[in-house]
Order: C-alpha cells, then structure tokens, then sequence
C-alpha cells in the first residue's frame, strides 16, 4: 500500500443492513444503484467489523477505515491519535416499519455492567405525513409505574411521542428508552457502539433484554428530546460529538487543519470536493471523512445551495 504525504478527503462504500423493519427508501431518496430488498440502515463511516467502511476513492481505494487509522493514526484523527478506532458509527436509517423500544448503556453504565456506552442523535432528512419517535418518559410516571408496565406493549403508553418532520433533530442520551417510528428516513451521529437492549419489539418475536435494560435505564428521564435544527451552526454539542449545519451557496475553500477530523454529510445540492490528488463528485445523500492532516481542499458548488452536517467527533 502506497505511503503519501498527505490525506485527503475520504469517501466509503456504505455497509447495509437489512433488519426487518426496513425498507428502501436509503436507495430511492438518495437515488442510489443497489439491488431491490431491503436497506434498514447504510452504516456511512464505520469501525466495526460487523460493518466495516471501506475507502473508495483515490490512492487509498480498498483501505478499510481500520487499516487507515492504524497506518496513519495522527493524520486522520489528528488531537485524538491515541485512540484505536474511530471514535463514532454514522449511519442512515429507514424505518418503514417501528423499531424496537429500546436502551443502550452510557458510559457509567457500560463500566458497571459491561456493553458499549452509546448515545446518540437523529437528525430527521424525511417523514412521511403523522410520523413521530419515542423517547423517554412523561412526567410524573413513576418508577415502580414503569416496571410494571416495562415487560409488555404499556410501555408506549408512558413514553413521550414527539411527531417529526424534516429538518428536525432528536437526542438519545445513553440510559433514555427509545423507538424510531414507522414512516422516518433519519441520519444518525452515535458513539461508536453496537450495544443494545430490546424491551418490546410490537410484537416480531425477536430476543429480549429485560434484565439488562433494567440495569441501564434512566427511570427519571422526562426531558424533552427534541432539538431546534433549523438554523445554521452548531445544532447540538455532547461530550462524544458535535453537529453543524451549513448552507454553501458559492464554492470555497475549507482549511481542516482548524477544525481537526470531521465527517461531512451532504443533505442536499451537488458539488464536488477539490484536493492535493484531484476532485471527487459529491452527491446528495454522501458522506465524506475529511481527515485531520488533509490540508486546504476546495467544495464545489455544481447545484446549490449546498446544504452540509458537519460532525466532530
């Protein structure tokens, strides 16, 4: 494998997952070539083996995200070099039917009881007419309201459903109980995480994990999960990552040497990414690795406005 001097913008072949709840919209939205069946999630920048990103574009085609960060662990992660995976798992979601209402560990709870710690956000690209999430308590439901109610299709009855249309944004801190709802085509930033529990699947006969939930769960959670995403700038800060949102209407260069390693995401528009090895067309619906050592690269505007998540880990 060729040694450069420099990185540069990186682009992945997405891992797709068929769980079944899914549907196809990931391929008819982003106007994809694919096979017809289904496409549940489009893991887009991912470490894991189970779904690993693969580079497809420029010197570094064929590399896989593990291999790159393992060969040039400064050059793309850059501040955070000690780190031996990346730090996030990025994905699209298309849930054409309800998933499961679940809850995944945060980081106290992942120590305690094993798991991967995992929270994460959705920023919603698509909703059909009615659709809407699950997340996290009323208030003024108790705890011991909710063990009983934990174990069977109650349990919906006391979460918050929050209807949802596009350009909204959703937060699932490790610990709040959840469900994407039927009809939502969502782009997800997580913890680099793959941990989680089901306590009612509608009813599909899949596994539980009743106990393990349990051990994880926030009982106290009646915050308000839904963000304010409309503007541009920061749309949500955590400790794990950070969503923006631009809107480029004329074509400009960009110094990533001032912002570190970022992920970005085109929600729409077309353009092209312009660096050291040559240009890369970016199409609505892709995600690009810029690494932290790439240098200055220049984004295009072909149809604008260009409108971008950017995520720092």
């Amino acid at each position: 494998m060729e040694t450069l001097k420099q990185l540069y913008p990186l682009f992945f072949k997405p891992a797709y997952k068929d769980y079944l709840w899914g549907g196809d919209q990931i391929i008819r939205y982003f106007e994809r070539e694919a096979p017809e069946g289904i496409y549940a999630e489009s893991w887009e920048v991912s470490d894991r083996k189970e779904g690993m990103s693969i580079v497809s574009n420029g010197p570094l085609s064929g590399l896989s995200l593990e291999q790159l960060i393992a060969k040039y662990p400064k050059d793309v992660l850059g501040s955070q070099a000690q780190l031996e995976h990346f730090p996030l798992l990025i994905k699209l979601i298309d849930a054409k039917q309800t998933l499961s209402v679940q809850v995944h560990p945060n980081d106290k709870t992942a120590k305690q009881y094993g798991g991967e710690a995992k929270t994460e956000a959705w920023y919603v690209i698509a909703a059909e007419e009615g659709a809407k999430v699950y997340a996290g308590f009323k208030k003024g439901v108790s705890k011991e309201v909710i063990q009983e109610k934990l174990t069977s299709s109650q349990i919906v009855d006391v979460m918050q459903h929050i209807p949802v249309k596009s350009g909204e944004m959703i937060f699932i801190p490790g610990g709040r109980l959840h469900a994407i709802g039927a009809g939502c085509l969502i782009f997800e930033v997580q913890q680099n995480s793959n941990t989680t529990y089901r306590v009612y699947d509608w009813g599909r006969g899949r596994e539980l994990h009743l106990k393990e939930a349990s051990k994880v769960l926030n009982w106290d959670d009646d915050q308000n999960a839904a963000i304010e995403a409309d503007s541009e700038g920061i749309l949500l800060q955590t400790p794990y990552f950070q969503i923006d949102k631009w809107e480029i209407n004329h074509s400009q260069s960009f110094d990533v040497a001032s912002h570190g390693c970022v992920v970005l995401f085109l929600l729409s528009g077309k353009g092209s990414i312009h660096h050291a090895y040559g240009k890369d067309e970016w199409k609505k619906g892709s995600s690009c690795l810029i690494p932290a050592e790439c240098g200055e690269i220049m984004i295009e505007v072909e149809e604008g406005p260009l409108s971008i998540l950017k995520i720092s880990p």
